[in-house]
């Protein structure tokens, strides 16, 4: 009964979650936590995220937070490519080989595993950067005498280490489950 009452559009509720979740968590929250750390520097970006002012929000200005939070997660996400990623594999969990001939007959479920752990992996990833991306923004605006707080600087750093875990996490449990659908490659000789 209560579903029937928040059914305005020809798409269901569900179909909208499952459709945009994961581009929301790895990407418009990271961005947007990159474009807070960003206002501290703009009074655009100020405006655009909601401080006080005579006028209302517009639908205009929920556009430009959406479009440069999506903005600022893709490049968060290619920092995190650089970094993350980098570090990742250097320290024990390399992108395995694997064998995508077997991709067309499996995409269903290589489908599912992006969903429940790559989105995760970006998201836990991409606020690893983003974070200390708005934690330095805020230090330089507030000037790091005044800001250096050892309970603030401890939830930060308690804060890194969960999302650095959560990453790694996500991420070897994508491989590992990716590598038992797809099958790996045989490693190449060397030269």
């Amino acid at each position: 009964m209560v579903l029937l009452l928040f059914r305005p559009f020809p798409c269901s509720m569900k179909e909208l979650s499952v459709a945009n979740f994961g581009i929301l968590i790895a990407y418009v929250l990271p961005g947007f936590t990159a474009l807070w750390g960003a206002s501290y520097f703009s009074e655009t970006v100020q405006v655009w995220m909601g401080s006080p002012q005579a006028d209302p929000p517009t639908v205009g200005g929920f556009l430009y937070v959406t479009l440069a939070a999506v903005g600022a997660g893709m490049t968060v996400s290619t920092v995190r490519w650089i970094t993350v990623d980098t570090i990742h594999a250097l320290t024990g969990l390399p992108h395995p080989r694997w064998d995508f001939s077997r991709l067309q007959e499996k995409v269903d479920g290589y489908d599912v595993l992006v969903k429940i752990h790559y989105h995760f992996y970006q998201f836990n990833a991409n606020m690893l950067v983003a974070v200390p991306f708005l934690f330095a923004a805020r230090g330089i605006s507030l000037g790091w005498s005044s800001f250096f707080d050892v309970s603030l600087i401890l939830a930060f750093l308690a804060l890194e280490a969960i999302f650095f875990v959560g990453s790694r996490d996500a991420l070897g449990k994508y491989y590992t489950r990716v590598a038992k659908l797809l099958g790996t490659e045989a490693s190449e000789p060397a030269p």
